[in-house]
């Protein structure tokens, strides 16, 4: 080769540059494969993607050893590397082509998921939350044993308590990835609710459950489900209403006997008085509350009761009976709003000028209690503006219109007698009364506008 080399070098001056420059490229290849060695490795593969060589699978196993390690010190917790993510391929290559352990360290962390060596809590055989350890598993379980313990005034008695989770519970050793650990107070209100969370709202004057649904977008059905242990029409200011749907994970049933003192309301006997007018109220007799005592067998599954079974009563203290006499004669004002539109000796006011109504506004005329059928009449001659039925909530509904611009509505009618267009007189039949619309019971509504704004008629009538 040297002798090739020398005699080339010395006729290199019958040699064109570029076929020196060929010859001693070739010359440069052939050194290469003769005298630079070529090592037997392995190319590491993370998800079949190449993260490094090196000369040894042991050197990937050391690696991940020792960063294992690292990581366990950091964060106090034992882990294990997701090694069926790793894959080799062997390779041959120059010792400048290996990757130094720094580069390996990078990539393996970068490239590889790790597990954490963790307490599972299984419930029915299904792995359901991860912690830490099993001393906090077992915190969890006490926690849940004691969240329902039953809460009863100071001089009731609990008897034959009892508490047992319905699923069955397991405690093993597992493997969970960092973000599905959890501490324990998220862990318990996953198996309670079915979320870490358990959001909630705070009533506020005028709240409902259905406005409370349209504003959290919240079925109204689910609402109620997550608050059994409120009366939906009995709202008070500050009360807690849940806004997360429980679905729980286990379920812990509570049973036990319930002794406590219940009163005893004195039973009302009620004597109807004509020589009264209809708002007063006569205590012929006080009566005197009794007092019983109660043995009530109950069982609740996470809070909500299941069943409640009274076993037996004892009388401790007996009622006295309470006697009150209630007028039935009409008030003045009865008689004066009924005269107007009604026959003599009929109806009387069951609701006034101004009462609150739905979604906060006010009654805008005064309502008289009659029964269904009962003939109506013009309060003042006029003609009817309006006779059938009305969108606006008053059922069939007639509108008299009168020479000064008054108007004047009656509401609720189950039937009119008169027709658009049509002059009545006053005092002439216009109406059979009604229950239709938005009503509570038979009744007249009775409207008076002046200026197409509406009046108080007890007011207006008074002074007319």
């Amino acid at each position: 080769m040297k002798r090739l080399f020398d005699a080339l070098l010395t006729q290199k001056h019958y040699l064109t540059p570029a076929l020196l420059f060929v010859l001693l490229t070739a010359g440069m290849f052939v050194f290469n494969l003769i005298i630079v060695d070529y090592i037997d490795g392995y190319t590491v593969l993370a998800g079949g993607k190449p993260i490094g060589l090196v000369k040894s699978k042991d050197d990937v196993t050391q690696r991940l050893a020792l960063l294992e390690r690292q990581i366990e010190t950091e964060n106090q917790i034992d882990i294990v590397f997701d090694k069926d993510l790793l894959g080799y391929t062997r390779t041959e290559a120059t010792l400048d082509r290996f990757s130094s352990i720094a580069s390996l360290d990078h990539n393996l962390k970068e490239n590889l998921t790790y597990k954490c060596k963790v307490w599972v809590l299984k419930v029915d055989g299904e792995e359901v939350v991860y912690l830490r350890t099993r001393q906090e598993v077992e915190q969890l379980i006490d926690r849940l044993n004691r969240a329902f313990i039953p809460k009863v005034r100071s001089d009731d008695k609990i008897e034959d308590l009892s508490i047992h989770i319905m699923e069955d519970l397991d405690i093993q050793t597992g493997l969970a990835y960092t973000e599905s650990i959890k501490n324990i107070d998220d862990a318990f209100n996953y198996l309670l609710w079915g979320a870490q969370e358990r959001k909630s709202y705070s009533i506020q004057r005028g709240d409902s459950f259905y406005a409370i649904s349209k504003k959290y977008g919240i079925s109204f059905t689910d609402l109620i489900t997550a608050n059994s242990h409120l009366d939906p029409q009995n709202l008070k200011v500050g009360d807690t209403v849940y806004l997360t749907v429980p679905k729980p994970q286990v379920n812990v049933e509570v049973s036990y006997r319930h002794v406590y003192d219940q009163i005893i309301y004195p039973p009302v006997i009620s004597i109807r008085d004509n020589s009264m007018l209809r708002t007063q109220l006569v205590v012929d007799a006080e009566g005197e509350q009794g007092k019983k005592r109660v043995y009530a067998d109950k069982v609740f599954v996470n809070d909500k009761e299941k069943s409640i079974i009274v076993v037996k009563e004892e009388i401790l203290k007996n009622p006295r009976v309470r006697v009150l006499r209630i007028g039935t004669r009409r008030t003045p004002d009865d008689i004066l709003v009924a005269r107007a539109f009604l026959a003599p000796g009929i109806g009387v006011i069951s609701d006034y000028f101004g009462s609150p109504r739905w979604g906060g506004r006010r009654h805008i005329g005064i309502d008289i209690a009659v029964p269904e059928n009962t003939p109506v009449y013009a309060y003042r001659a006029g003609t009817v503006q309006t006779a059938g039925w009305s969108r606006a909530g008053y059922g069939n509904l007639v509108v008299l219109e009168h020479e000064d611009g008054m108007l004047t509505y009656y509401g609720h009618m189950n039937s009119v007698a008169v027709k658009p267009g049509q002059h009545v007189e006053k005092g002439e039949l216009i109406a059979y009364s009604g229950n239709t619309g938005i009503s509570t019971g038979p009744h007249v509504h009775f409207e008076i506008r002046i200026d197409n704004r509406p009046i108080n008629p007890l007011t207006y009538l008074k002074s007319h």
